[in-house]
C-alpha cells in the first residue's frame, strides 16, 4: 500500500536538501593549511585521518587525539570534544 499511496509519490518528487555549511574556524583556533591534504596541527601530509564529527575538520589521528586529550576541544572551531568523539576516516587510495 505504501508504494501506491499519494504520500509515497509526493516524497519522491521532493528535492534533496543542500549539505549544511562548514563551521567557521574560531579566531584563536589553529590555522587551516593551504594544502587540503595537510594536517592543521603538524602541517605535514595527513596520515591516519580523523575528525570530530561536530566540527568536520580532518587532522592526523595522533595529532588530534593528543590535542583533544589535553584541551578538550576541537583545535580549529573550539567546539568541546573528548577523545571518544574522534572518528577515524577510511578511504580507498586513489
Amino acid at each position: 500500500w505504501w508504494y501506491s499511496s499519494d504520500l509515497y509519490r509526493a516524497t519522491q518528487t521532493l528535492p534533496i536538501p543542500p549539505a549544511p555549511g562548514s563551521l567557521k574556524p574560531h579566531p584563536d583556533g589553529v590555522v587551516i593549511p593551504a594544502n587540503p591534504k595537510s594536517c592543521p596541527l603538524c602541517q605535514e601530509p595527513r596520515t591516519n585521518p580523523a575528525i570530530i564529527p561536530d566540527s568536520g575538520y580532518a587532522c592526523c589521528y595522533p595529532c588530534l587525539y593528543r590535542y583533544v586529550e589535553e584541551h578538550r576541544r576541537c583545535p580549529i572551531t573550539f567546539i568541546p570534544a573528548t577523545p571518544e568523539d574522534i572518528t577515524k576516516l577510511y578511504a580507498t587510495p586513489s
